[in-house]
């Protein structure tokens, strides 16, 4: 895992380089994917780098190091039992983010609701990339 997010950090430095803004990038995971996400997040710790964390979280605790940066949005299923942890814990570590905001949908699909682009969660993805959207506290 480190070595995808190492490169992944050296291919969002390379695009900050060719003058991308940082606001444009957006880093999104699903499941070990989201892992490797939180790990850029905590390397790269640009402060308007946005982060998508889809069913993560689970069992960082054990990694202390590792701290959430940037703007992020995670979204969870509440019937997930594989990944039923929120990600607020992450977020309130010494080195906060700029923004956090956390979303839970219930599907009934558990890890699977994010195996195909559903609406319950890919719309509003989509809202808060935009910046239309802003979730304070987790959705019924």
């Amino acid at each position: 895992m480190l070595g995808y997010a190492g490169q992944t950090v050296s291919q969002i430095e390379a695009l900050l380089r060719a003058g991308v803004p940082e606001k444009n990038i957006v880093v999104v995971g699903f499941s070990k994917g989201d892992r490797i996400a939180v790990r850029v997040s905590s390397f790269l710790r640009r402060p308007a780098v946005r982060y998508v964390l889809l069913a993560a979280c689970w069992d960082l605790q054990k990694e202390p190091q590792l701290r959430l940066t940037g703007r992020v949005l995670a979204i969870r299923e509440t019937s997930d039992e594989l990944v039923g942890e929120s990600c607020r814990s992450l977020a309130e570590r010494s080195e906060r983010p700029v923004s956090f905001d956390e979303l839970s949908i219930s599907t009934g699909k558990s890890h699977g609701a994010f195996y195909l682009p559903r609406p319950k969660w890919v719309l509003p993805v989509l809202d808060w990339i935009d910046g239309s959207a802003r979730f304070d506290k987790d959705s019924p």
